[in-house]
């Protein structure tokens, strides 16, 4: 039994057709006269570091792909697997990424992937993070809410029974509920 001929393209691993290359190796030469030995691939650290820019506050701002929200996403495996870019740059620069915790910003900049601005953390402390910044509506700035300071004060006074207060304002129990056990409007002490 004869041996099979590997491609003589360094790295490439695949069975050698003609000229002793693979069929895509051929193809390319015969095409585009393309030299016979390729570029060695760029790794993921290389590819990552050519896709951001530094601005004056110290962001690395992606320039490569990014989505409507502005967050950059980036290509980490084959057959069109991407994650946002700025997860990419943790992972590289700083170690895993713990599972229930997210990538927060300390610069606010969305499209920023510098390791030194990015910290971890839950959903609900990049929620709290936004609002102590002034980031995010809350209360009556927020534009779907029904109650005001003095509705809130109302309910967290009242001996009444959440049904009659919730009645009373027009809402539902449970929004009466979740401001009474805290889960809302606890910027509002």
């Amino acid at each position: 039994m004869a041996a099979i001929s590997i491609c003589s393209v360094d790295g490439c691993c695949k069975p050698a057709k003609s000229r002793g290359w693979c069929n895509t190796h051929y193809e390319r030469w015969r095409i585009n006269g393309a030299p016979t030995a390729l570029a060695p691939k760029a790794t993921l650290e290389e590819r990552f570091h050519s896709k951001y820019e530094v601005d004056a506050f110290g962001c690395w701002i992606w320039t490569g792909a990014r989505h409507g929200d502005g967050y950059g996403h980036f290509g980490v495996g084959g057959s069109g697997v991407h994650e946002k870019a700025h997860r990419v740059s943790y992972k590289i620069h700083v170690g895993p990424i713990p599972d229930g915790l997210i990538v927060c910003h300390k610069c606010d900049v969305r499209p920023c992937v510098n390791p030194d601005h990015l910290f971890l953390g839950t959903y609900q402390d990049n929620i709290d993070d936004a609002v102590s910044k002034g980031r995010m509506a809350v209360g009556e700035r927020s534009g779907v809410s029904r109650l005001t300071e003095d509705d809130v004060r109302l309910i967290r006074e009242s001996p009444l029974s959440e049904r009659k207060i919730a009645t009373l304002l027009g809402v539902h129990r449970g929004t009466v509920n979740a401001v009474r056990s805290g889960r809302t409007w606890g910027h509002l002490k």
